[in-house]
């Protein structure tokens, strides 16, 4: 599939939930372009790279505002999509280039008690 069509199918599936709940779509949306900001983030991958990430991002935002349905919907998922932006992103970027997890993202982590390095949970 070339680029030109990959880019009018997320288009077209972005734009039909503009129709469904326009405020959580508005809001995801705006916390989508968030990470589209960050040149750390965005700046050296590949465009399906950054796609798939923006997809996602606006997915979990777009999800959260939904949820939420209410006056406070498009917070909620400008918020949302913003956050998972800045994780996954961390995420990817730590992947590619087979370095450590950036520190605040480690401590983030170290707090869920099933990732807590040595696999066991002292409470």
């Amino acid at each position: 599939m070339s680029k030109e069509a990959v880019l009018a199918a997320v288009t077209l599936a972005g734009g039909a939930t503009f129709v469904v709940h326009p405020h959580a779509a508005i809001g995801a949306a705006v916390g989508c372009c968030f990470f589209l900001a960050m040149p750390w983030a965005a700046g050296n991958l590949a465009w399906w790279r950054r796609l798939l990430l923006s997809v996602f991002s606006y997915g979990m935002g777009y999800a959260a505002g939904a949820y939420a349905d209410g006056n406070g919907a498009m917070l909620v998922s400008g918020s949302v999509s913003a956050v998972a932006a800045i994780f996954f992103s961390a995420l990817n970027r730590t992947g590619n280039t087979d370095g450590p997890l950036p520190l605040w993202l480690g401590q983030i982590l170290d707090r869920i008690p099933f990732l807590k390095r040595g696999g066991r949970d002292d409470g």
